[in-house]
């Protein structure tokens, strides 16, 4: 925006242009992160929030022009806008995983030879309760048996292999070989 100002003087009259600098509305990028899911998801977002003049400009690391970004894996992200007035913000932005917690022994007990008083009881340790734990026995690879159970205790085995499961409430899973003999 120009202003003129004109001066009187007696003796003559003084033409002064000013150039007046206008006030920038201010650029703010507020980003919301969706995290992706467990074990390498491809499933995570970034979504902007801005305010300032628009249109705006987006630059990403991952080469999107685009306001938001989506089908992320976990990673470091840089974005650059840009607004109408040239105003620019940036920030590098971590899209994580979800943990699927690890899965430990607790306790074990091998059953007698041809008897069904085994015991394989698991800890998890992270992931997001509740969780729901599967038991997978290979004792027998015709007739391969799954049970699925809301404790961390499988009682009544017999001697063999086994894969112990469990599954969080984000869906993640971590898994653990157990062998009665």
């Amino acid at each position: 925006m120009k202003t003129i100002y004109t001066i009187i003087t007696p003796i003559c009259a003084l033409l002064i242009w000013l150039q007046a600098t206008e006030a920038r509305a201010q650029l703010t990028v507020k980003p919301v992160v969706t995290h992706a899911s467990c074990n390498g998801g491809v499933d995570g977002a970034i979504r902007l929030q801005v305010n300032g003049t628009p249109p705006y400009r987006f630059e990403w690391s991952n080469g999107a022009t685009t306001k938001d970004i989506s089908e992320l894996n976990a990673g470091s992200y840089k974005v650059k806008v840009t607004d109408a007035k040239g105003n620019v913000q940036a920030a590098e932005l971590m899209v994580g995983n979800r943990t699927s917690g690890t899965l430990e022994k607790k306790q074990i007990v091998i059953p007698a030879e041809g008897a069904k008083n085994g015991l394989i009881e698991v800890q998890v340790t992270g992931g997001s309760a509740p969780y729901t734990f599967f038991l997978s026995d290979f004792t027998d690879l015709n007739n391969i048996k799954r049970y699925q159970q809301s404790t961390s205790a499988f009682r009544g085995l017999s001697r063999g292999r086994y894969m112990v499961d469990a599954v969080d409430a984000n869906g993640c899973t971590t898994s653990l070989a157990v062998r009665l003999r």
